[in-house]
This record gives structure tokens, C-alpha cells and sequence, in this order.
């Protein structure tokens, strides 16, 4: 008895020490996240279509579906993408970098907007292998200010999918081929935009609430969902 009680005290000095000499973590708030959002107060956010820096030339179509929904439940009253898309295409709009370097006050003026996102697909790729295959979204946004012209809010945010398939059967050969098969299936079956979407979910809860929220103007002391290291 006394045996066990001993091993059960060195095994808990052990994780102790383990765990008291590993890096240590504390969350984000969203009021040292993204102040100049409490400052300017923005209301309203027009989207523009997502730059793509990726080989995948339908990923700005794909990822456009997912934008709309989580700034809406983020408090804010954002102008319907499509409808936006087609009044600036009708009146020349080429491509979202062209408005990078340029005055966005005709957006206060013409739509009423605040806020314009801007959003970059750094990756949105699928890695496969005979035995593995990850699908990866990399998603960079920024909201910059129709009255100042500054980004008031900026986050870059990543999420990795395993599509393995693993199953056990007691025979390593068959296990072997199950996988192989099951994986290839997985990966020729892997929807982007579910993934897309809670990624974009993450991205917004970074966000300050916007003026649709109760907590409107108040949460600075809430955490973004991210983490930085302790020193």
C-alpha cells in the first residue's frame, strides 16, 4: 500500500514538473486584439471578393459562400455579397486588388458602408498520398475604414483537415489496402467549403461584437479564440 501510494506521488511530481517547466499560454482579449474596431465603431461592411494567391482558381468562388453568414451573427449589417459584386462589376469593377491603393469613401457614399473586408486565400490546397491526405485553408482578412482608409482590424487564421481513412480489421495487409482506399475516397469526396466555413467562424470571433449584439461596445474583456505564448 504504502508502495503504491509512493508511486502515485512520484508520478504526480513528475506531471507536475512536467507541466509547471512547458510554455505557458494565456487568451487574446478582443480589446487589445482589434481597438481600432471599438474606436471607429463600424455599423455596416461591404465584401469584396477574396484575392487568391493559390493555384486553385475556384477557391474565391467557394469561399465567397462561406463570408457572409458568421459577420452577420457577429452583429453587423452586412451588404448582400452578390447583389454588391454585380453594382460594382456593372460599373467597371475589374478585380479587388485595383482597390487596395484607392480611396474606398465612394463606398460611404454609394452604399452607405463603413467597413470594406478585404480577404486573401493564401492556401486551399489538397495533399495527397497513397496513405494520407490533408486538406488545408489558409485565409488572411482585413477591415479597413471607408472614412479614414485605415485597417482597423487585420487576422490571419489557418485550420488542417486529416482526410486518412482508418479502419482495423486484425489483418495489417488488409488494413493497408482499407486505408488506402478509403483515403483516396475521402480525399476525391473533400467538400472545402464546410471547412472553409468554420474557419471563417473562428476568423469572425476575433471580431468586436458589432452594434446588432447586446454586448455591443462591452466586450473588450472576451477572448478572440487565440492564444499567445507566456514569456
Amino acid at each position: 500500500m504504502k508502495k503504491t501510494s509512493l508511486v502515485i506521488m512520484l508520478l504526480a511530481l513528475m506531471v507536475f514538473a512536467l507541466t509547471g517547466c512547458g510554455p505557458k499560454y494565456e487568451p487574446i482579449l478582443r480589446g487589445e486584439f482589434a481597438p481600432e474596431v471599438y474606436e471607429e465603431q463600424p455599423k455596416t461592411i461591404v465584401i469584396l471578393p477574396p484575392m487568391n494567391i493559390t493555384t486553385a482558381a475556384d477557391a474565391p468562388i467557394y469561399y465567397s459562400t462561406t463570408m457572409y453568414a458568421p459577420l452577420v451573427l457577429r452583429g453587423y449589417y452586412v451588404f448582400p455579397y452578390d447583389v454588391t459584386t454585380r453594382i460594382l462589376m456593372d460599373n467597371g469593377f475589374v478585380s479587388t486588388e485595383e482597390l487596395l491603393n484607392n480611396s474606398l469613401e465612394p463606398f460611404n457614399e454609394y452604399f452607405g458602408a463603413d467597413a470594406i473586408l478585404f480577404s486573401t486565400i493564401h492556401k486551399w490546397d489538397l495533399a495527397y498520398a497513397v496513405l494520407a491526405a490533408t486538406l488545408s485553408v489558409d485565409i488572411e482578412c482585413t477591415l479597413r475604414s471607408t472614412k479614414t482608409g485605415k485597417d482597423i482590424w487585420n487576422i490571419r487564421r489557418n485550420i488542417v483537415i486529416d482526410l486518412t481513412g482508418r479502419s482495423s480489421s486484425g489483418n495489417p495487409l488488409v488494413d493497408l489496402i482499407a486505408q488506402a482506399i478509403a483515403t483516396s475516397i475521402a480525399a476525391a469526396a473533400s467538400d472545402y467549403v464546410p471547412h472553409a466555413y468554420r474557419l471563417t467562424q473562428a476568423i469572425a470571433m476575433s471580431l468586436p461584437s458589432g452594434p446588432y449584439l447586446p454586448d455591443y461596445g462591452q466586450d473588450q474583456d472576451k477572448p478572440t479564440g487565440m492564444m499567445r505564448k507566456v514569456e
